[in-house]
């Protein structure tokens, strides 16, 4: 088994490569269709809406990324709508094992990409993809389609190994009054704190980034539970570490001012998000404070920020006890017998497959 360099443009592997067509905001019609765009989330979905006669869409096909999120490919297995900013690769004996196969070879060129030098049709010309042959030179399909299937295979073990072990120390699911017959009160949040800290970290570029290991470095973003990438422990990176167990309250940041995120484990930050630490805290109960916390995120925006200030008077709606202190072991509780009945419906889903 070996490597070779295939063309991409003209193409020696896809039968057909095509651009998606820029809409238009009156063709952005709420509906069922997937609105792939240049996005590293979601598959590249960032909408569903209903095709038009300005619509170009595609079947089962991989997606390229030719700005945003440059170079970011994803396997689509279903019919779809693609924006300008999406390249289409069609392959003409594609099975989806061959096709996540492919799109992990083709997002390996993404070092050639970035957001001044953007995917197009005269690039794509000089652009190869290696991959692996036969003792025929020719792509050794078979090959790409058991190895994606024992990987598969094992990721699938893996995860049912995680949610077993998850679910033996969760415990059973308890009787609880339903949450909306519970009694709720409203909290002073920094009364419900011993420290409210900010993140020590001083910017990424006195930090050298990892692709694992390391520790984690958030930003203030919801998103990906606030993680934006790992950086190295050093003794430039050591100083900035945080323990975890604890709330982080954004400040500010692109659509994510006023929310907040429960994080485990230790951590560097941004100072643009506080950290709240508390004896109560624990990854239940904190999950719980942050689905209630993020209820008043509307009222901040780039107009009206959070800082330290706001957030010693901004109050958090908890169920409460009958001598007017939070509930902290229904919150616990609660948050447990969600997680119990996820992972059984997942077990149930794989199950099925």
């Amino acid at each position: 088994m070996f490597n070779l360099n295939f063309t991409i443009y003209p193409t020696d592997i896809f039968d057909h490569i095509q651009r998606g067509k820029r809409l238009k905001n009156a063709d952005h019609i709420p509906g069922n269709w997937p609105y792939v765009s240049s996005s590293a989330l979601n598959n590249g979905v960032a909408d569903w809406i209903k095709p038009t006669e300005n619509s170009r869409v595609f079947g089962e096909s991989i997606s390229l990324a030719n700005s945003g999120s440059v170079g970011t490919a994803f396997y689509e297995p279903f019919d779809y709508v693609a924006s300008d900013h999406i390249t289409s690769f069609h392959l003409g004996n594609g099975s989806k094992y061959i096709y996540l196969f492919m799109a992990a070879c083709l997002e390996k060129q993404k070092h050639n990409f970035s957001f001044n030098r953007e995917v197009n049709e005269a690039r794509l010309k000089r652009l190869g993809i290696m991959l692996p042959v036969n003792d025929k030179g020719q792509p050794d399909y078979d090959f790409m389609s058991d190895y994606v299937r024992e990987r598969l295979s094992q990721k699938r073990q893996s995860y049912l190994d995680y949610v077993h072990d998850r679910l033996a120390e969760l415990g059973t699911v308890q009787s609880l009054p339903a949450i909306n017959s519970v009694d709720w009160k409203p909290f002073v949040i920094s009364e419900l704190f011993s420290k409210l800290v900010g993140g020590k970290g001083k910017g990424l570029v006195h930090l050298r980034q990892v692709d694992s290991g390391g520790i984690e470095y958030l930003g203030a973003t919801n998103r990906n539970n606030g993680v934006l990438c790992r950086v190295a422990l050093d003794d430039v990176s050591k100083p900035m570490v945080q323990s975890g167990n604890c709330i982080g309250f954004i400040k500010n940041g692109d659509g994510a001012a006023g929310y907040a995120v429960y994080k485990k484990e230790p951590f560097i930050s941004t100072t643009d998000v506080i950290y709240g630490y508390a004896d109560w805290l624990n990854p239940y109960t904190g999950l719980f404070f942050v689905g209630s916390q993020d209820l008043i995120r509307p009222k901040y925006g780039h107009g009206y920020k959070r800082n330290a200030r706001h957030l010693r008077v901004d109050k958090v709606m908890l169920p409460a006890m009958s001598d007017g202190t939070p509930d902290y072991k229904y919150m616990e509780q609660y948050v447990k017998n969600k997680m119990i009945q996820k992972y059984n419906n997942y077990l149930q889903y794989i199950n099925a497959r």
